[in-house]
C-alpha cells in the first residue's frame, strides 16, 4: 500500500476499493463458470442424445461475445456490498474459488442446463421442428444469462433492489444490446436464416421467460441474509 498523504480516510477507502474488487473478481469469475456449464453440456448431451445441434458455432460465437462485455464492463462497475468493511480480515489461504462459490456455480449452472435442455428434447418428441425448438431453447439460454448478471451482481442485495438503488449504467446498456440482438435474431428473417431460428408467438416466449429460471437465488440471498442477522443478534442474558 502507498501512502498518498496522511489522512487515515484515505487507507479506509483503499481498503474499501480492494475489497470491492477482489468481489467483483470472484462474481465474474462464477458467472464464467456458471454460463459456460450449459453450453458446454448442451454441445456434449444434445449429439450424445442423437437429437439435432441445439448450438450451432455461431450461437456460441453470440453468446462469447455476450458474455465477455458483460465480466470486462457490468462486473467491474458493481459498486461495494454494504457490508463490506463489516467483514473480519480475509485469509490469505483462502482459496480464490471457495466451496460456497462452486456450490453456487453447480447449481446455477444445473438449473440453467435443464432449463434449456428439457425443452429442446420435449419440443424435438412433440414433432415442433427443429427451428422452433432451437429458438425456445436458445432464448431460454440468452435470457437466463440475463438474469445471471441480474442477480448475481450483488450477494446480499435482491436483483429488484439492486436495479433501484445501483446505478450501473454498465449492466443497463449490455443487458438491453442483449435482448435487442435476441429479439432481432428471432424476428428478423434474415438474422433467422443465419441462426437457424424461427419465430416465437407470445405462448412460446412466454414459455422462453419463464423457462430462464434463475431468480429462484434470491431465495437462497433471503435464507443467508436472515441466517446473519439472526447470527449477529445479540442473545439475551
Amino acid at each position: 500500500m502507498i501512502l498518498l498523504d496522511d489522512n487515515f480516510t484515505t487507507i479506509v477507502r483503499s481498503v474499501e476499493d480492494g475489497r470491492r474488487i477482489y468481489d467483483n473478481i470472484r462474481k465474474a469469475i462464477a458467472y464464467i463458470m456458471i454460463i459456460h456449464i450449459p453450453i458446454a453440456a448442451l454441445a456434449l448431451l444434445v449429439p450424445a442424445l442423437q437429437l439435432p445441434l441445439l448450438l450451432l458455432p455461431v450461437h456460441i460465437v453470440l453468446l462469447e461475445l455476450l458474455i465477455d462485455p458483460t465480466c470486462s464492463i457490468v462486473f467491474e462497475a458493481q459498486p461495494a456490498e454494504a457490508n463490506v468493511m463489516a467483514r473480519p480480515p480475509r485469509s490469505p489461504q483462502e482459496p480464490l474459488v471457495n466451496r460456497g462459490m462452486l456450490a453456487q456455480v453447480l447449481l446455477q449452472g444445473a438449473t440453467v442446463l435443464l432449463a434449456t435442455l428439457l425443452p429442446y428434447m420435449h419440443l424435438i418428441s412433440s414433432g415442433a421442428s427443429v427451428e422452433l425448438a432451437r429458438t425456445v431453447s436458445f432464448a431460454t439460454l440468452v435470457l437466463s444469462n440475463t438474469g445471471l448478471v441480474l442477480v448475481n451482481g450483488s450477494e446480499t442485495q435482491f436483483a429488484l433492489q439492486a436495479l433501484v438503488r445501483t446505478k450501473n449504467k454498465a449492466r443497463v446498456w449490455v443487458n438491453g444490446i442483449t435482448l435487442i440482438a435476441l429479439i432481432a435474431i428471432v424476428y428478423v428473417p434474415f438474422l433467422q436464416k443465419v441462426f437457424a431460428t424461427a419465430p416465437l408467438n407470445l405462448t412460446q416466449a412466454g414459455w422462453a421467460v419463464g423457462l430462464a429460471a434463475t431468480f429462484w437465488w434470491e431465495l437462497v440471498k433471503a435464507a443467508r441474509n436472515w441466517s446473519k442477522r439472526r447470527t449477529a443478534r445479540p442473545s439475551l442474558p
